[in-house]
């Protein structure tokens, strides 16, 4: 009877394999948190924004996979973090006390 829905239902057959080769597990989860918090620091000649919006991705990923959510000074912090040198200095000049994560990245 399984093996008869598995072969009717291709949706049903792609999420069984998904939860089996990709399990939501903590330790993912963990070191899905650790791409997020400790991403690479961008080189000069490396692309910023493609280096972003991959960092970008892994918070979205965290949040709909595990309900983490990262705070707008948490985004600023580790993305300042993230920049070369002279980006970091262009970054806390544009900061003010009530920054937003979407304004500081537009200022990038």
């Amino acid at each position: 009877m399984h093996q008869t829905v598995l072969e009717e239902n291709g949706l049903e057959a792609w999420r069984t394999l998904s939860k089996r080769y990709d399990p939501m597990t903590s330790i993912r989860g963990l070191q899905l948190m650790m791409k997020v918090m400790l991403p690479p620091k961008i080189g000069k000649n490396q692309d910023v924004q493609g280096m972003i919006n991959r960092w970008e991705g892994y918070i979205h990923t965290l949040k709909r996979d595990f309900k983490e959510d990262v705070s707008d000074m948490m985004k600023i912090g580790i993305l300042i973090h993230m920049m070369p040198d002279q980006l970091q200095d262009t970054i806390l000049q544009a900061a003010d006390r009530k920054a937003e994560y979407k304004h500081i990245k537009e200022k990038l």
